[in-house]
């Protein structure tokens, strides 16, 4: 059972789409994310009822928490960098380094 997505823009120009999902946990999502080229970003609060992955080439990262879904879409490479840069601030540990190693795949963006 889950209820109807909730959209909105965050502060760096990203969709974002929040849901809740009854009697989910973190295996769905490594089941259906990870054999379709998603990887999870490690997070000191990672357990059965957490979890955080991201996939760099379209640009979005999914977030789940104790039933609540929060999937981010970023229109540019800029903004998926920005959103990952604000994600470390607040998760830090562990979660620096595996955003940092996303970050180091995108391609560099050359001013016009």
């Amino acid at each position: 059972m889950s209820y109807e997505p909730i959209e909105h823009l965050n502060d760096r120009g990203n969709l974002v789409r929040e849901r809740t999902f009854f009697y989910r946990e973190r295996t769905y999502y490594d089941h259906a994310l990870l054999p379709k080229g998603w990887h999870t970003l490690g997070a000191d609060q990672d357990a059965w009822y957490f979890g955080i992955w991201v996939n760099a080439s379209i640009r979005e990262v999914i977030t789940f928490a104790e039933g609540d879904e929060f999937h981010v879409t970023c229109p540019t490479n800029e903004s998926f960098r920005l959103e990952l840069l604000d994600m470390a601030t607040f998760y830090r540990g562990p979660f620096i380094a595996a955003a940092q190693s996303v970050l180091d795949q995108l391609p560099l963006q050359v001013a016009a």
